[in-house]
């Protein structure tokens, strides 16, 4: 959103590095909950869910984008106000007991058995993580 205000070259591309950042973050850690919460079929769906939704998010963003040009080129980065809304939504509704699940990090064979049973836990919402994200966008 700073280059929308400041159209000067290093706002802009320090303001991109750091959404560039936030992005990565973010794509990591949905992937990530996906693959922690989910097995089998459903694992599978959602990852394409995400993918395809990501995906069709894309084309509307470029389509608005397309239209905020025409006030004039600064415009066009005020499309990122609309990132708030599925930041609030994940928020809302990813559900309060995922806030300190925990997943065993063991070791398994190839066979998918657990061979170290003394693993260590690993929390899988990492609010930090998600608080740094936030600060990037």
């Amino acid at each position: 959103v700073i280059p929308a205000f400041f159209p000067y070259y290093w706002p802009i591309l320090i303001s991109r590095m750091f959404f560039g950042f936030g992005s990565a973050l973010f794509v990591t850690l949905s992937v990530s909950y996906i693959t922690d919460l989910y097995d089998g079929d459903m694992q599978r769906k959602l990852l394409g869910w995400r993918q395809a939704v990501g995906n069709l998010g894309d084309v509307v963003l470029l389509f608005v984008a397309s239209l905020l040009i025409t006030i004039n080129w600064q415009s066009t980065y005020l499309i990122f106000f609309l990132l708030f809304v599925p930041m609030v939504l994940v928020g809302m509704f990813i559900p309060k007991e995922f806030d300190n699940f925990s997943i065993r990090s063991a070791l398994v064979d190839d066979e998918g058995h657990v061979v170290d049973k003394s693993a260590s836990q690993k929390q899988t919402t990492n609010w930090q993580v998600l608080w740094l994200a936030f600060i990037f966008l």
